[in-house]
């Protein structure tokens, strides 16, 4: 079965590769959780992955880098393909307008997504873990950490007694309510789990 697991790998492997990663996202959930394995595989390509919903593109002159767009302008998706690989995340109708790309992503795939990734990236085959992530997608950062933290007592379904984690699940909660500014929801996704860390170690 075709997962957008793969697509992502390939996509990103491909060094000498100019196209554009063309993604349906449905929610911004979603859009978190293809953030998290996005980001894993540049890791893995030590490359500079870069979540650019500004739309303007910047470049680096020290290292690859990959930046992530957001739009639903066809006119601004036809300026951003401009030769350099990226990745763009759009609304279906431009996406089914564009889906011949050879890259393309539908989240439609996500449940299927997140099974392979789990177990064939990450060596997770507990099924709690992954109805944890199903029902949060966005969760997948802090969850993840948290399995890897203490895989033989896992600690993914325990409360963190921290005022401070709470706070910043709030202000997540706020900004997907009335910002929906992906770019920040990312940054305080990856603030807490810096902090579920300290928390782990006097838990």
């Amino acid at each position: 079965m075709i997962n957008n697991i793969s697509t992502i790998k390939n996509f990103i492997f491909e060094e000498k590769g100019t196209e554009t990663l063309l993604c349906n996202i449905l929610s911004d959930e979603l859009k978190l959780f293809y953030i998290y394995i996005i980001e894993y595989f540049c890791k893995k390509t030590n490359v500079a992955f870069r979540v650019n919903v500004e739309n303007h593109q910047t470049n680096d002159l020290f290292m690859k880098s990959l930046q992530l767009f957001e739009t639903t302008s066809e006119k601004k998706l036809i300026e951003l393909s401009n030769g350099e690989k990226k990745i763009v995340f759009t609304n279906y109708k431009l996406f089914k307008k564009f889906q011949k790309n050879k890259y393309i992503l539908n989240s439609y795939l996500f449940k299927n997504d997140l099974n392979v990734f789990l177990k064939d990236y990450l060596d997770i085959n507990e099924k709690f873990v992954y109805d944890k992530i199903l029902e949060y997608p966005y969760l997948i950062f802090s969850e993840v950490f948290s399995y890897k933290i203490n895989n033989n007592q896992s600690l993914i379904y325990k409360e963190i007694n921290n005022d401070f984690i709470m706070n910043i699940r709030k202000e997540l909660f706020n900004l997907k309510r009335l910002d929906k500014d992906i770019k920040r929801i990312y940054s305080k996704i990856k603030e807490e789990c810096k902090y579920k860390k300290f928390s782990f170690l006097i838990y």
